[in-house]
């Protein structure tokens, strides 16, 4: 029962994830061609800073939370309260400071007043994304789902609206702005059943909390900085328009993001249970996920390299995002280090390594900084991109050493020529094959698939070993 429960929940999680990136791409195709680039860079920058916030405001609250209240005997109804009146006077602070302070910020009124709104929709969504511990405690991971899956609903309806209405620019940014209400006001109703929220200020437990929440906290801030200061440097170093065109391609990596996270998350379970008391075990369970990841991830980057001019004139008109493409080029090859730097991420907290990656995370976002900075005056947008893909693999690098240098373990593909043969492959039927366009994405993908399973480099006893287990 609980098995079926954990597939259903992964299984609804994913399509309803899916069908809100085609939702989202949608809706950024009806903004790219509304507000074009310089309109979209605005956008793109006050959803910037909206990240800002939540990153600022995280503190590594719901992963303890989560730690918390799944302890035998926790008082799950208590610490839920004492962590959501946390949250909400962090984010209460965190929005007041964002909105005193945007004044001061050298943007254009529109742009300020766009951060003040994106402020709003943190306030909302800071609040509630706290709670999503309690559906994962008593796997119901699906009614938040169906909450966001709702709240991209409303969000691209708004965008429709201003788009065949032709509101201001200020309307389009209040699109995320009404999405995070949805997602606050279902999020609220669903919880009922399993709390009741209520304000508890508790300052002993807090000093506790935020004790062992710290380290996590400045992960995440040291991720976004890594992750999206690309976005504000651009904004501050050239204009708007280059925010546009860098943003326009960045929303396709965004939208693939999700799996190698669901992947991961379904892994560290595993990896907790078998990091310390069987080794062989966690070996291949690691040299499992590594190879499918591997498996993943030449089809997707050579495709989004060969076919990057298609990809961006499904979002928007190439003609004004005219270097968009050969951003994404660049950017595709991001996915290697954002893939294996969640693995290798979730591995090292199973390993208790939660310092270690504060370490490593602030040392690259100050490394991510100043690449940017140098980059950017001179190459502007491809200098971003660059110095993306190159944080992003030595994250994974990095994390990956101070793994090994505390768990016997290494990185092994299984059946590491017929891979390379692969690679090979689709890089000839890029560059030679017959069709053109999405055709012969579709066409090289399946011949593709066809070689993996002919030459069975994963098999089904590789992928019953990271299916979810409860035992």
């Amino acid at each position: 029962m609980i098995t079926q429960r954990i597939s259903y929940n992964i299984l609804f999680s994913s399509i309803s994830k899916i069908i809100s990136i085609g939702l989202a791409l949608y809706g950024i195709r009806l903004l790219t061609h509304y507000l074009g680039t310089d309109g979209f860079g605005q956008y793109t920058l006050a959803l910037a800073y909206f990240g800002f916030m939540m990153a600022v405001s995280d503190m590594g609250l719901y992963t303890i939370a989560t730690r918390e209240i799944s302890r035998d005997g926790a008082d799950e109804n208590s610490i839920m309260n004492k962590v959501f009146t946390l949250r909400l006077t962090m984010t209460i602070s965190v929005m007041l400071f964002i909105c005193g302070s945007v004044f001061f910020l050298p943007y254009e009124d529109q742009v300020k007043y766009a951060i003040i709104i994106m402020a709003g929709a943190f306030l909302f969504s800071s609040s509630y994304t706290v709670f999503n511990g309690v559906f994962q405690k008593h796997l119901a991971m699906d009614r938040v789902a169906l909450a966001e899956f709702v709240g991209k609903c409303v969000q691209v309806a708004v965008i429709v609206a201003v788009a065949r209405l032709e509101l201001p620019f200020l309307w389009a940014v209040s699109s995320v702005l009404f999405a995070m209400i949805s997602n606050f006001v279902l999020v609220f109703f669903f919880l009922r059943r399993y709390i009741s929220v209520r304000w508890d200020w508790d300052p002993a437990y807090i000093i506790f909390f935020l004790k062992e929440s710290y380290p996590m906290g400045i992960s995440a801030i040291a991720t976004f900085l890594y992750f999206k200061v690309d976005t504000i440097l651009l904004s501050l170093l050239k204009d708007n328009s280059s925010v546009g065109m860098y943003g326009a391609a960045y929303k396709i990596i965004e939208t693939l993001i999700f799996f190698p996270a669901m992947v991961a998350g379904l892994v560290l379970p595993l990896f907790s249970r078998f990091m310390f008391t069987q080794k062989e075990r966690l070996q291949k369970t690691l040299d499992t996920v590594i190879t499918f990841f591997a498996i993943i991830l030449i089809p997707l980057t050579a495709g989004l390299y060969f076919l990057s001019t298609e990809i961006i004139s499904v979002i928007s008109n190439v003609d004004d995002f005219y270097d968009s493409p050969r951003i994404l080029q660049i950017l595709a090859f991001v996915l290697v280090g954002i893939f294996f730097g969640h693995l290798f991420t979730n591995m090292a907290i199973a390993a208790n390594l939660q310092k270690r990656l504060m370490v490593i995370f602030i040392s690259l976002a100050t490394f991510n900084v100043v690449a940017n900075i140098i980059l950017i005056p001179h190459y502007d947008y491809l200098g971003a991109a660059a110095s993306s893909v190159l944080t992003e693999i030595l994250v994974a690098y990095f994390v990956y050493r101070a793994i090994s240098k505390h768990v016997e373990v290494r990185i092994r593909l299984q059946k590491p020529l017929l891979l390379l043969v692969a690679l090979v492959l689709v890089f000839a039927l890029y560059i030679y094959g017959p069709f053109g366009g999405f055709v012969k994405g579709v066409y090289v993908t399946a011949l593709y698939g066809v070689f993996i399973l002919a030459v069975g480099i994963v098999t089904k006893d590789d992928l019953r070993r990271i299916r979810p287990s409860v035992s």
